[in-house]
């Protein structure tokens, strides 16, 4: 049996973009995250997503996480696409029954929007496959540090930051065991009504959000062991480097192309 592949994990593979500093990274996702919803004609969102692709390429990312975003939205986004270029008055270029239809002009609009949407998704997991939770936190205590001198506990937002991102995929680990678990006792997810289903999928969570609670009392009780205080902590990054300059510089291009197509 393949291991699971759990979504938002750290990828181990030693790439290109793993060596790239956090910083830029992070940097490099806010100008994709407002190039990717200024960007208004679909050969800019083109250049976008083959950008998106090249990236994926480079960091080697397993096409089974690619299948863990689009599976569970694959009902949503045929709902919204069917919502979208629903019509009613018979001017439809697709007729359904009697006025009802569908408009190629709001399916097209609904297709972009959630183009929009799986890219991000997709530059989001790219980021997280090849950056680890202490360098994205320590990447967002960088950028918050300023705020230090307006009183902002920036060292405990940063190890806030550093244990919700840690914690991500031991859920998804816990909750693949758990399910694994139940399979194997007999349990059917996919048989009986929905409240024999809720019931079952009950016997999920439960385990599950417990579990959790168990890890994060242990975690603080260490914590409150070792004496950890985040005051007086100073963040010494490494300084940056031409793989650094060359991946901003690149997304910057291509962002600046794909708005002004």
């Amino acid at each position: 049996m393949r291991p699971a592949v759990i979504l938002g994990a750290y990828s181990s593979k030693q790439t290109w973009l793993h060596s790239v500093d956090a910083r830029v990274k992070l940097f490099a996702l806010g100008i994709l995250l407002v190039a990717t919803f200024t960007v208004h004609s679909i050969q800019g969102l083109g250049l976008i997503v083959g950008l998106l692709v090249v990236a994926l390429v480079v960091s080697r990312t397993n096409p089974r996480a690619l299948k863990q975003i689009v599976k569970p939205l694959a009902g949503i986004t045929i709902a919204s696409l069917i919502v979208n270029g629903l019509v009613l008055d018979g001017t439809g270029t697709l007729a359904l029954i009697g006025p009802v239809g569908l408009a190629a002009s709001g399916l097209v609009r609904s297709a972009q929007a959630l183009a929009r949407v799986y890219v991000l998704l997709g530059f989001f997991l790219v980021v997280s496959s090849t950056t680890t939770a202490p360098q994205l936190a320590e990447a967002c205590g960088r950028y918050l540090q300023p705020l230090v001198r307006f009183g902002v506990p920036v060292g405990d937002i940063s190890m806030v930051l550093s244990l919700a991102l840690r914690f991500v995929p031991l859920c998804g680990e816990a909750f693949d065991r758990i399910v694994m678990a139940q399979k194997v006792r007999g349990v059917r997810f996919d048989v009986g009504s929905i409240r024999q289903r809720l019931k079952k999928w009950l016997s999920v969570l439960v385990p599950v959000v417990t579990g959790l609670f168990s890890q994060a009392d242990e975690l603080a009780i260490s914590m409150q062991d070792r004496c950890y205080s985040s005051e007086g902590r100073r963040y010494n990054p490494r300084p940056l480097d031409r793989r650094d300059g060359v991946l901003f510089v690149m997304v910057a291009l291509v962002s600046i192309l794909a708005c002004m197509m």
